[in-house]
């Protein structure tokens, strides 16, 4: 007992700990006293004098802790009954014969340290130790003690409490040794401040553990993306069922790697915290974005395929509706495209639709959406038209910048177009409708020459029928 090696009991100064986590368990119990005022540890009294003291006497039979007095030399003047039953010992005369250095501590060292630092300090707080039970058993304890002098300074006794942590130093060590090999990165955050990260999280974000732990942790979160974590964080910590949650972490290394985060509610040092775990899925996030790229991209050219195209058409639609707005499809076919391609062969098939596509960018809004809607066909969808004449316009347009010449696999190819183009307006027809009536004009516009752009009138449909 009175033991504190200076190697392993860190924080010399008044109010440290070895572990942090039980701090304001050791000053609970050496400030407190459990209840009593916060002065000094009390000058106990052995045996014979605590019959003139019956009601300290009977406080320090039941306390819970053991409490203790001892010499330098390593002899117990009095111990109480829970420091002889948390070692081992039912008798209490056998208790208080048991040389403390030789039979209780497991490093004898531990003993030669805290009496070093007890005459410097004068105190131990919060002193890890290890003792050894009657059976050999070995237990974990805080100690908190003092040194009690006379008038000339000179050291009488020790005195002080010891609490067995045994139970909590083992939840400790087990929730450490899960940690370090858990697949996922685990944390622990309290008041905005992280206190714990395991190896896994330091591998993941790059950073060393010194440089994580005792800061927010939130610029390991993109900007962007903040916010989001923070209040799914707060809403965890109110009580609030939590799923779990994808965003971006940047690492030191740079870039960014998906996570999928979790976090729950824990007691941590007496008050709130979180304990939260991240899995890398960025592997996942890129291989969904691979299947929604084939999904809804046409793999040649990068533009949108049919299907989003039809998607788009339908919500442009409905927005169209609510604001009171139009928007008009083109249907665009090239002229001669097949001649280039059986001429010229595949490969510059392909590379004469990639340089279509591009220029079709360039002659339409950054909002409008060009589709490759299979072979040498495109549809565009222009929103929020004013008037007809601005989409007529972009038809225009698009027909004379198709005839400037394309360099395809070093020949200069030229080719025509011909548009179909129909309009949606409040109260219309549906998607499926509008598609159609642009595939009627733009077959008008082809069997009229090629070319050209046409609008889709009712006499168009009576002919196509």
């Amino acid at each position: 007992m009175a033991g504190r090696r200076a190697l392993a009991l860190k924080g010399e100064g008044r109010g440290s700990s070895r572990l942090p986590w039980l701090s304001a368990l050791g000053r609970r119990l050496v400030c407190g006293w459990r209840g009593l005022p916060a002065t000094a540890l009390p000058n106990w009294v052995d045996a014979a004098a605590a019959t003139r003291q019956p009601d300290f006497a009977s406080f320090f039979e039941n306390m819970v802790d053991g409490a203790f007095r001892s010499t330098s030399d390593g002899r117990l003047v009095a111990a109480n009954r829970a420091l002889a039953g948390m070692l081992g010992y039912a008798d209490m005369e056998e208790f208080l014969s048991v040389n403390i250095i030789r039979q209780l501590y497991v490093n004898s060292a531990d003993r030669e340290a805290v009496v070093e630092h007890l005459v410097a300090a004068g105190e131990v707080r919060n002193a890890e130790l290890r003792l050894r039970r009657k059976d050999g058993q070995q237990i974990v304890v805080l100690e908190n003690s003092r040194a009690v002098r006379d008038a000339a300074g000179e050291t009488l006794y020790y005195e002080g409490i010891l609490t067995d942590v045994t139970e909590l130093k083992q939840a400790q060590d087990l929730f450490r040794t899960v940690a370090s090999h858990a697949p996922m990165a685990i944390f622990i955050v309290q008041d905005g401040v992280v206190r714990f990260v395991n190896p896994q999280f330091v591998a993941m974000t790059g950073y060393p553990e010194a440089a994580l732990v005792g800061g927010d942790g939130i610029w390991l979160i993109a900007e962007e993306e903040r916010s989001g974590v923070q209040a799914a964080a707060a809403a965890m910590l109110r009580g609030e069922r939590t799923q779990p949650y994808e965003f971006r972490l940047v690492p030191r290394s740079g870039g960014v790697r998906w996570v999928l985060g979790t976090m729950t509610a824990i007691d941590y040092r007496g008050r709130p915290a979180a304990l939260g775990t991240f899995t890398d899925i960025t592997d996942r996030k890129h291989f969904e974005e691979e299947l929604t790229r084939q999904a809804f991209f046409d793999s040649l050219t990068g533009l949108p395929n049919r299907n989003l195209f039809i998607d788009r058409l339908e919500h442009g639609l409905g927005a169209a509706n609510r604001r009171h707005e139009q928007i008009a499809v083109m249907f665009l076919d090239l002229d001669g495209f097949k001649a280039v391609n059986d001429r010229l062969g595949h490969a510059a098939g392909d590379e004469l639709l990639l340089r279509v596509a591009s220029r079709l960018q360039e002659m339409v809004r950054g909002g409008d959406t060009i589709a490759r809607f299979g072979g040498d066909e495109f549809t565009i969808l222009l929103e929020a038209i004013s008037v007809d004449e601005d989409a007529l316009a972009v038809a225009r347009r698009i027909v004379a910048g198709l005839e400037a010449p394309f360099a395809v696999a070093g020949h200069d190819v030229t080719l025509s177009a011909s548009i179909g183009l129909a309009f949606g307006r409040p109260g219309g027809p549906e998607a499926g409708e509008l598609l159609r009536q642009a595939d009627i004009a733009l077959y008008a516009a082809k069997t009229s020459g090629k070319r050209r752009y046409m609008v889709f009138s009712e006499g168009m449909s009576l002919r196509a029928a």
